[in-house]
């Protein structure tokens, strides 16, 4: 089943990400993921979808959850996606 994601305004290395997550979607199934660096939350949310999984994902900036947490509610994932203020060593 392709990836269902708007690909025309996306950040090159994002969609090279959603190219590898294609490539696995044909492969492995997942139930648990993590996004570290997460952004806007974009991967997260087509990775919760793609493999209906749990995501954990954590990024170091506020803006970047705030945008991210829009993103998951605008795609009604709450309860699927968890997202951590975290440098990649620890919660802040």
């Amino acid at each position: 089943m392709p990836l269902a994601v708007e690909t025309a305004a996306i950040h090159p290395s994002t969609g090279l990400c959603l190219e590898a997550m294609q490539w696995l979607q044909e492969r492995h199934a997942f139930s648990r993921i993590l996004d570290m660096g997460c952004g806007n939350g974009i991967l997260s949310v087509v990775a919760a979808s793609a493999w209906d999984a749990d995501v954990l994902a954590a990024d170091i900036s506020e803006q970047a959850l705030a945008d991210a947490s829009a993103n998951i509610a605008a795609h009604g994932l709450e309860e699927r996606i968890i997202l951590r203020r975290s440098d990649g060593f620890s919660n802040p």
